[in-house]
């Protein structure tokens, strides 16, 4: 069951993601091809569940990028904090 505060926490976390406010990427994520998708894709991001997301607030998720060859797509992890 989510409280209040769990609830208001992910519609925070929600709006940060999809406004796309400033963010900090790693050398090897701003190597990757087509930023601008990937930064995208963590905007619509909403594939949340009790397996990767056991508080509720919308803080991790876990996108896979890159081309569709063996061995070359690339699993994304991604967290917000505040700073």
């Amino acid at each position: 069951m989510q409280t209040e505060q769990v609830m208001r926490i992910a519609e925070l976390n929600d709006r940060f993601r999809r406004q796309g406010f400033a963010v900090t990427v790693t050398n090897g994520v701003q190597a990757l091809p087509d930023l601008a998708g990937l930064m995208e894709a963590v905007r619509e991001y909403d594939e949340f569940f009790d397996a990767n997301d056991a508080y509720g607030e919308h803080d991790f998720g876990t996108i896979i990028w890159g081309v569709n060859l063996p061995f070359s797509r690339t699993p994304i992890l991604f967290h917000l904090q505040p700073v």
